[in-house]
């Protein structure tokens, strides 16, 4: 599943979009995919991470837990964008700063 998910994630705007078949594999698997990208994973790792996941979700799922939906995440965005005075003042500010061409002084 993860790296069928892998392969077709580009095709939904984000994870909550992608068509899960249950709510457990949406949590299953954007873990396990967060994991993997995060540390870097072989597929022996990956393997193995799977295998600790499905045991915690099957308990999960054993002790009659419900398995929330998928809840789509607001992005992070960054501060307010710069005017064109402040763009061009925090460019400079940045050529000065590790002596680049054009540094206005």
């Amino acid at each position: 599943m993860v790296y069928e998910y892998c392969r077709k994630r580009g095709l939904y705007p984000d994870a909550e979009s992608y068509p899960w078949k249950s709510n457990a594999h949406y949590w299953l698997v954007t873990n396990l995919y967060q994991n993997m990208r995060a540390n870097a994973l072989t597929d022996a790792e990956l393997r193995r991470k799977a295998a600790d996941e499905l045991a915690c979700m099957t308990a999960r799922i054993n002790r009659g837990e419900a398995i929330p939906e998928p809840v789509k995440q607001l992005p992070v965005m960054g501060g307010r964008p710069l005017n064109r005075a402040q763009a061009l003042a925090k460019i400079a500010e940045i050529k000065a700063k590790f002596g680049l061409k054009g540094a206005m002084k």
